[in-house]
């Protein structure tokens, strides 16, 4: 199986241009919404194209990691072109180098569905951060209706291989078993599309 590092890079080429309808139409709000208000020391856990840096707030410290050198090189022409001051690094989310506590809050969009590993990249980000802190996350989950369910298991190979995105995964499952407190819980789109925001 092609690993995620190559995935990614690969698809850094391409994926803005296939993920503008869903982005334009369906994710920028809930993005605007996720960042609004954050402060002090924030990470962007899985940065990939840079699609949350338009909405960073302003005067804060900001650091944005992923395990793609492509999706880096993209995040960082759109961080310059739109004048945002954030430290961009290459790490893989299962290992970083911050130590406990570092973060007073975490945004993770699209991680959990897309990692290989999700109760590891989970484990990670609920060291680094701040107890007192929050963590956004924003992830497709598998659906409990039945046909979309079907629907969701037919068509992963397809969105595993164009975005790395699986569709069969149950976030809310995994932080629940990994400890963290869930403080909100929102469908966006049906059930298939969930905000969690988690407290250590």
């Amino acid at each position: 199986m092609e690993n995620l590092e190559k995935k990614f890079d690969r698809t850094s080429r391409f994926y803005d241009w296939i993920d503008w309808p869903f982005e334009r139409f369906r994710y920028r709000k809930i993005r605007q919404r996720i960042w609004k208000g954050l402060s002090g020391k924030i990470l962007d856990a899985g940065v990939g194209t840079g699609s949350n840096i338009p909405f960073y707030p302003e005067n804060q410290q900001v650091f944005g990691i992923d395990l793609s050198a492509g999706m880096l090189e993209r995040a960082k022409a759109k961080a310059s072109s739109l004048g945002k001051n954030v430290d961009l690094q290459k790490m893989s989310v299962y290992h970083t180098p911050f130590s406990d506590g570092t973060f007073d809050a975490v945004v993770a969009t699209f991680l959990c569905c897309v990692v290989d590993q999700p109760v590891l990249a989970a484990r990670e980000l609920k060291r680094i951060c701040k107890k007192d802190g929050k963590i956004y996350f924003l992830e497709y989950v598998l659906s409990k209706k039945p046909v979309r369910r079907f629907i969701q298991k037919m068509v992963t190979p397809y969105t595993r291989f164009m975005f790395g995105v699986d569709f069969t995964q149950d976030t809310l499952a995994t932080l629940q078993k990994e400890g963290f407190q869930i403080i909100q819980e929102k469908n966006i789109t049906g059930d298939v599309l969930k905000l969690i925001v988690a407290q250590i």
